[in-house]
């Protein structure tokens, strides 16, 4: 588990998310990797504020928090929407490599993607 989500915040995620989170943890050390970072995205379907948490890195993860989706940056921003227009796939399956995965309908894992030149996004 990251070193900075502590035992409060490992409680207040669901079933679903916390096995996924298990099973990317068991990836990562069979493959040898030491980070991997996703960005969670969590988005309230009432109010539409947005907050973001990265996870899988060895540094201090950090929330952020946007007032709606069209202010998260666009690698964030696309990979929700894309997740969402798969609308008749069951929120378990949605997954699109390397894009990222629905873990429930409102939480999305999105993978970092690289510019043009070379830099994440």
């Amino acid at each position: 588990m990251d070193r900075y989500l502590d035992a409060v915040w490992w409680s207040k995620q669901t079933p679903t998310e916390r096995e996924k989170y298990i099973a990317h943890i068991m990836r990562m050390s069979i493959e040898g990797i030491d980070e991997y970072v996703i960005m969670r995205v969590e988005i309230d379907r009432t109010t539409g504020r947005v907050v973001t948490l990265p996870l899988f890195t060895q540094k201090v993860a950090k929330t952020q928090a946007y007032a709606s989706l069209s202010e998260l940056p666009s690698y964030l921003r696309d990979g929700v929407l894309m997740l969402d227009m798969m609308g008749d796939i069951p929120i378990v399956d949605r997954t699109i490599d390397g894009i990222g995965q629905m873990v429930t309908k409102n939480v999305y894992w999105i993978e970092p993607r690289e510019t043009d030149n070379g830099s994440d996004t």
